[in-house]
């Protein structure tokens, strides 16, 4: 594999077989990382309260149905 730098792009370089970027810098490498995986927690945890919330929202219609139901019987 031979290797250039890229003018202007520091840890980067272009493999001039295959033409691909190549990042050498391994610590802008391993922070990606680091963000990747902080970004895959916090959209776990925002599906986690979605079904939570929706759970509740099915929760309270259903509490209602019972009063309303309630409240029909005391009516007659």
């Amino acid at each position: 594999m031979q290797i250039v730098n890229i003018d202007g792009k520091d840890g980067l370089v272009r493999d001039t077989s295959t033409r691909a970027i190549i990042n050498i810098n391994k610590i802008e490498y391993e922070n990606h990382l680091v963000k990747r995986e902080q970004s895959r927690i916090k959209q776990d945890q925002i599906d986690q309260h979605s079904k939570e919330i929706n759970s509740i929202k099915e929760d309270i219609t259903e509490l209602k149905q019972i009063l309303l139901s309630l409240v029909d019987k005391f009516q007659r």
